[in-house]
């Protein structure tokens, strides 16, 4: 059993400067504005300028949280509270490198804009798609738990980016939410098994590319209508060059041209993936699905307890209430026998045996007063602040749970919330969480409003000529 007390202390979070509002990009595209904002919850997209990459986001994420514990009186100065920390886990999808972790890019600007040193502090990214940030946050949770009198943050950005024109556009969203773990759980305490289940599935996903040098060369002529023969045969075979000579006084390996990369192949790898929407979607369902019944049985239940709120990955604001219906139904009212018979007695028997008349079934009752009144009081709380930021990647799950923090009526004090976590590729996790006494709900809400307001709205000319470079 789990007898010590960890979870989240604090929070800070970062936005990027600029958003673009959703009807702007909707009339360009030739989109029912109705379908993006009252179908799928969006308002505002945020765009990132060229400086706010993913460690920069972190950066300013972990400067904020800094801020409110030294402003809170907890520590008098960033050394002080520097000096409790152990690590600094970074959740990212959007890294800059292969193999030299994006969160190490941040620390020259913590040091600097801080003044104090972090070399004692473990720096480490974790990648597993949105869900990433949940499997730092595990980590850093443990160890903890082993070692009370110290602190962990765990740090989730990203930059959700997709090509124009396509389904995943209106979904874009970036930013980053950091959090200060300790044996202080002020906001939530994490109590509990964690629920888990993964399979090995291409449902969303940013591979890398190889081309050859000869068919980009071969393609390009092509294009431009170039006999292939007029070129100088000398000029074409030094294009091919296998072994390059690489300059001299550099870092090994380094060049400035593109086609003096050595070997044969030009490799390729693009922020925008290569995805599946409605594949997608049926992998989000099936793990949640299943981590919800390994979270069932590792924590000896027959139904999912009682909490306050359900808190989702939100590829897009209103993807939670769309989808928790079947659990709603098969994991939740079991507890409720006098409801679930209500709903039968108004909607009829499920066909569970037949999956499409099971799938119209469930999309019925999701329209059912019952339902809705789950919805209202248990998730749009948590999906407020995912239609001003769009999808956040690793950081969506935590901004969910800020906002539902932020916008629940009445006080959370020692009530629970239930996580729903989900990453492509496919693993989700489930896990239950407890309000902390201190837990303050107006105060979040200040805070998350106070980044919100302080963003600038730009045009589709602006959005084009950031997204294009």
């Amino acid at each position: 059993m789990q007898s010590q007390s960890v979870g989240i202390q604090d929070f800070g979070i970062c936005l990027p400067k600029h958003y673009l509002p959703i009807e702007a990009l909707a009339n360009k595209r030739n989109i029912e504005v109705a379908k993006l904002q009252k179908g799928l919850g969006l308002m505002q997209m945020p765009v990132c300028d060229s400086d706010e990459d993913v460690p920069y986001l972190a950066a300013k994420a972990i400067l904020d949280l800094v801020d409110s514990q030294v402003k809170n009186g907890n520590y008098p100065d960033a050394i002080s509270f520097f000096s409790g920390v152990d690590k600094i886990y970074l959740g990212t999808e959007s890294a800059l490198d292969a193999a030299k972790p994006s969160i190490t890019y941040a620390i020259e600007t913590l040091q600097s804009q801080l003044n104090c040193s972090l070399g004692h502090i473990d720096f480490l990214d974790m990648t597993f798609a949105c869900i990433g940030g949940v499997d730092a946050l595990h980590q850093c949770l443990d160890y903890i738990r082993l070692r009370p009198n110290r602190t962990c943050i765990v740090v989730a950005a990203d930059k959700a980016v997709y090509d124009q024109n396509t389904g995943g556009e209106y979904t874009q969203g970036a930013g980053a939410v950091a959090f200060l773990l300790s044996s202080k759980p002020d906001l939530i305490e994490f109590t509990g098994e964690v629920g888990v289940a993964i399979k090995h599935d291409f449902d969303f996903y940013k591979p890398k590319r190889h081309f050859r040098k000869i068919d980009l060369i071969d393609s390009l002529l092509n294009r431009l209508g170039i006999d292939k023969t007029a070129v100088d045969s000398n000029k074409y075979d030094q294009l091919l060059e296998a072994n390059r000579v690489l300059k001299k006084e550099t870092l090994e390996g380094w060049v400035e041209d593109f086609w003096d990369l050595p070997g044969s192949f030009i490799p390729v790898l693009r922020d925008e993936p290569v995805y599946d929407g409605q594949f997608s979607n049926s992998c989000y369902e099936e793990r949640v699905g299943a981590a919800v019944d390994d979270f069932l049985t590792k924590n000896n239940l027959k139904t999912l307890p009682e909490v306050e709120q359900w808190v989702f990955h939100l590829p897009y604001a209103y993807q939670g209430r769309r989808m928790a219906v079947k659990i709603w139904w098969e994991k939740d009212l079991e507890r409720n026998l006098e409801l679930k018979n209500q709903i039968i007695a108004e909607y009829g028997n499920p066909e569970i045996n037949d999956s499409a008349a099971y799938a119209q079934w469930l999309k019925a009752i999701s329209k059912s007063e019952a339902y809705l009144k789950f919805v209202a009081n248990a998730i749009a709380p948590t999906d407020r602040v995912s239609s001003e930021v769009g999808n956040l990647y690793t950081a969506s799950i935590f901004m969910a749970f800020l906002s539902g923090l932020a916008y629940s009526e009445g006080d959370l004090g020692g009530k629970s919330v239930l996580f729903l976590a989900y990453g492509s590729g496919s693993k989700s996790k489930v896990f239950k969480g407890n309000y902390g006494n201190h837990a303050n709900s107006s105060e979040v809400a200040r805070r998350l409003q106070y980044h919100l307001s302080n963003r600038v709205a730009i045009d589709f000319d602006a959005y084009e000529k950031l997204k294009l470079g």
